[in-house]
């Protein structure tokens, strides 16, 4: 059977917000941020910014506070911070017609999937997959590689491989969804409310 795949980011494209703040204080309370100054400390000495100094803030955060985290609570976790979250209307809006006609809907995030699964769960979102950067709970090590820039495309393309894919579409905001906007035969950039195509 051949499909359309229509793949989108989460945070900040389906929320305006990034999510993962919420995680942590669900586990952790609101000071969790206090576990990561080591780490900006660290950065800031090799001059390490951006999406490094992210990924190592984000790296730290999950070690301090989601090993020995039960995958249940993570879940939890993502259900409470639905009704915090603003969903992007013009982006929802673009996922709800895709599933109307028939379009395959992958979510595809950096957020730990069983967290953002929690959340579109709570929010009532169709989909056909969601992929996500995977934790090993136990120790609060990322799995592989974070789901983001090539990662998170090689992930989606690992995914549909098996499937027909007439083509693929793409929504995300930058900069770390510029690489997948990409590759998709029509990629979209998302800004806030403003939803714009992306190259050529």
């Amino acid at each position: 059977m051949k499909i359309d795949v229509v793949v989108f980011d989460f945070d900040e494209t389906l929320v305006l917000e990034n999510s993962l703040g919420y995680l942590f204080q669900a586990i952790a309370g609101k000071t969790y941020w206090t576990a990561a100054i080591p780490a900006i400390i660290k950065s800031m000495f090799r001059l390490e910014f951006s999406y490094r100094f992210r990924l190592s803030v984000k790296q730290t955060l999950y070690k301090k506070h989601l090993k020995g985290v039960s995958e249940s609570s993570i879940y939890h976790a993502g259900t409470l911070a639905a009704s915090r979250l603003t969903v992007n209307s013009n982006v929802m809006q673009v996922l709800k017609s895709a599933n109307k006609r028939g379009k395959t809907v992958v979510i595809a995030t950096a957020s730990p999937r069983i967290y953002v699964t929690g959340i579109l769960d709570e929010l009532k979102v169709n989909r056909f997959k969601i992929i996500g950067t995977e934790v090993d709970f136990e120790t609060g090590f990322i799995l592989g590689e974070e789901c983001s820039r090539e990662a998170k495309w090689l992930a989606i393309s690992k995914e549909v491989s098996s499937l027909e894919v007439v083509s693929i579409m793409g929504y995300g905001n930058a900069p770390d969804d510029l690489f997948m906007l990409k590759q998709v035969d029509q990629g979209f950039l998302v800004k806030g409310a403003l939803v714009c195509q992306y190259g050529p």
